[in-house]
């Protein structure tokens, strides 16, 4: 299937241990298992004998066991039964990797690079994820205009008032899209202020980033400045946002949050990263709110009224499918 082709992270590290875990990545159901050795298997959950799920079973050593008759499963595809020893079958696996607290898969056969994330100097806050029953060009474009700030978000974006002299501009490569926004910090309650290291209310708030789709995802930049001084206050994020499809009509994110150094790592372990993950994910679950009770999710973007934030949504759907989808015929744009 081409959408495997791409790594896709899938779940967080900690989340497998001893048991096999079943996941839904791009309409399959793909089994997830760890050796006594450490490895990771990722395995179409189908046992090639009688159909049985695999994540039924369990793991014994460096194998996953089918619970059905018993066959036996290796990371790399190799299969044994024990009925019918001289069999040699073999099926599909992926290709695993544990990096940044998460588990990334990918068909075996794909040479995909993987995410460049170019995190250095911030701090990690954790990972965040969130199921949305809306499909993925629907999800992406919530996440790539800024308009919906005012009347989605509490916290970070833009007022009503403001919103339309906020400054966008859009840059538009081979393989991905950039867009730049500088408008005025909505209203932040006193005590917001105070946790968010004196970022206030009014300062100019740029939030910025580019958009990849091989896998699909978004890094963004988000940083405010004193509009009297010009002096950038002490925090700055680093959100890295990845879109992955489920199925036709659910996609699960997973961000990946960055803070700039303002403390030192304890006292933000201790301090910092609950409070930019608390915010954080308020907004998230503010925006999945929102794109669940979108009342038709299939209407292509020729038959809506269209802003000037919302030029950006073509450019992206243009990409998703010549790059990630490699189908430039694909007709939903």
């Amino acid at each position: 299937m081409k959408l495997l082709q791409h790594w896709h992270p899938v779940i967080e590290s900690n989340t497998l241990k001893k048991k096999p875990i079943s996941v839904n990545l791009c309409g399959k159901e793909i089994v997830l298992f760890r050796t006594s050795g450490g490895e990771i298997g990722a395995l179409y959950n189908r046992c090639c004998h009688r159909g049985m799920r695999l994540s039924c079973g369990w793991v014994e050593g460096e194998e996953i066991v089918c619970p059905y008759h018993g066959w036996r499963y290796k990371s790399c595809g190799k299969v044994f039964s024990p009925g019918t020893p001289k069999l040699n079958p073999r099926v599909s696996s992926f290709t695993t990797v544990e990096r940044h607290g998460v588990i990334w898969i990918k068909s075996a056969d794909s040479t995909a690079t993987f995410p460049d994330f170019n995190v250095e100097n911030y701090l990690s806050a954790g990972v965040l994820t969130h199921e949305i029953q809306a499909p993925l060009e629907f999800v992406l474009d919530n996440f790539s205009e800024i308009e919906h700030t005012p009347s989605t978000h509490t916290y970070f974006g833009y007022s009503s008032e403001d919103i339309s002299k906020v400054q966008t501009t859009v840059k538009t490569k081979d393989n991905s899209v950039c867009v730049n926004n500088k408008g005025i910090q909505r209203y932040l309650p006193p005590i917001v202020q105070k946790l968010f290291f004196n970022v206030h209310s009014g300062d100019w708030f740029f939030d910025n980033w580019e958009t990849f789709f091989s896998p699909i995802y978004s890094v963004y930049d988000q940083f405010w400045l004193d509009t009297v001084t010009e002096k950038p206050r002490k925090l700055r994020l680093k959100l890295i946002l990845f879109f992955i499809p489920i199925s036709e009509t659910q996609t699960r994110i997973m961000m990946f949050v960055f803070a700039s150094r303002v403390v030192n790592k304890l006292i933000f372990q201790l301090l910092g990263k609950p409070i930019v993950r608390f915010f954080i994910n308020h907004e998230l679950i503010l925006d999945k709110a929102i794109l669940e009770n979108i009342i038709d999710k299939d209407i292509p973007l020729n038959q809506m009224q269209l802003g000037r934030f919302d030029g950006i949504l073509a450019e992206n759907r243009k990409r998703i499918n010549r790059i990630y989808r490699n189908d430039s015929s694909r007709v939903n744009v």
